[in-house]
């Protein structure tokens, strides 16, 4: 049973950023139909885990 909200990337690929902005250095990649945990949102960004390796940062939510 999954408890938490999950959300799939459905572009290409979803840059994952430290902080929610374009400024922001990115940290990872999370690519096409990847899934994981959403931990957060601000402002049109979504703070996010991956399931295959937990890398976390922010993303648009306009990618997931």
């Amino acid at each position: 049973m999954i408890d938490y909200p999950v959300f799939r990337v459905i572009g290409s690929f979803a840059q994952m950023r430290a902080d929610p902005s374009h400024q922001s250095a990115v940290v990872s990649q999370a690519l096409f139909s990847e899934e994981g945990r959403l931990l957060d949102r601000a402002g049109g960004w979504a703070k996010v885990e991956t399931v295959a390796d937990a890398y976390a940062g922010w993303v648009e939510e306009k990618e997931i």
